[in-house]
């Protein structure tokens, strides 16, 4: 049984040439080149990456970056080869993925209108080759219309539809009960026990999970455009930079970008007010450009 900690590892290639794409039956595969160098990391310590994988653009060449950097999904125990993945099983999840953090992202906004288009459509179930996991699909997610008949608010339907829908993916994976569960009528969405058979997909779908149940807030870096988890006591709510390195790149672009607009002819009160800064920093870096 896996405890789906902080120390969970899985394995990524340590080149990108180790991933390669092919095509078998008229299906395309993608996979890592026998023997290839792999490395161990964590994934359970970048909690924005399920947001990441959201974000996913269907096309082989985004899957394969993806995996490059993070590994095959594992998708083996759910019928693929070891080695090798569908494509069309990773764009199903991507998907899957992104109509979850949709919809609470406009349960979050309060934005009922992009909340109701999205429960009138759930993701279809994945391609899954097992009788069992057919039979779970089929009945693990219940109509929103038979909740609203018996009188329960629009919002508690969707974040139930999204428990629902997260929990039929769970129950793939997991010997013991991880489960999504709402708290009556208020709600509130919070996580059963832990257990099942590790993957980096179940790493991805156990994030989502622990990040509606705790209410997690994330923001997209300004600089990387990668997502970052907002922790209260260890970064501000209004922090728009991911990293010390994307801190000092930022940096960097607003001097490079005060200085071009001072090459333009701008006066260093335009650019402060363009570029966000006070005047007398503008004219520093522009003065450090002339003497450049």
């Amino acid at each position: 049984m896996i405890s789906v900690g902080q120390d969970f590892k899985w394995l990524h290639p340590v080149e990108k040439s180790a991933i390669f794409l092919s095509t078998v039956d008229d299906l395309d595969l993608l996979g890592v080149l026998p023997g290839a160098a792999t490395a161990p990391y964590q994934p359970l310590r970048l909690p924005a990456l399920f947001r990441q994988f959201s974000d996913l653009r269907e096309t082989a060449e985004a899957v394969r970056e993806f995996a490059a950097q993070y590994g095959l999904l594992g998708l083996a125990s759910l019928g693929d080869p070891a080695d090798r993945e569908f494509l069309f099983a990773w764009h199903e999840r991507s998907r899957w993925m992104r109509w979850c953090v949709s919809l609470w992202d406009a349960l979050c906004d309060g934005d009922a209108k992009r909340g109701a288009a999205l429960t009138r459509k759930p993701p279809p179930p994945m391609g899954y080759p097992s009788d069992r996991a057919k039979g779970l699909l089929r009945s693990a997610v219940n109509s929103p219309e038979e909740w609203m008949q018996v009188g329960m608010p629009e919002d508690v339907v969707q974040r139930q539809l999204l428990a629902d829908v997260v929990n039929s993916e769970l129950q793939l994976f997991t010997t013991d009960a991880i489960r999504l569960e709402v708290a009556d009528y208020t709600g509130e969405l919070h996580l059963a026990t832990r257990g099942g058979t590790a993957s980096l997909w179940l790493v991805l779908v156990w994030q989502l999970a622990e990040s509606l149940a705790e209410k997690k807030v994330f923001q997209r870096c300004q600089v990387c455009n990668k997502w970052f988890a907002i922790e209260p006591g260890v970064n501000k709510v209004d922090r728009v930079l991911c990293s010390a390195a994307c801190k000092s790149r930022a940096y960097r672009m607003r001097v490079a970008r005060a200085q071009e607009l001072a090459v333009a002819g701008k006066k260093a009160r335009e650019i402060a007010k363009d570029i966000g800064s006070d005047v007398e920093t503008v004219k520093k870096w522009i003065a450090g450009k002339k003497e450049g």
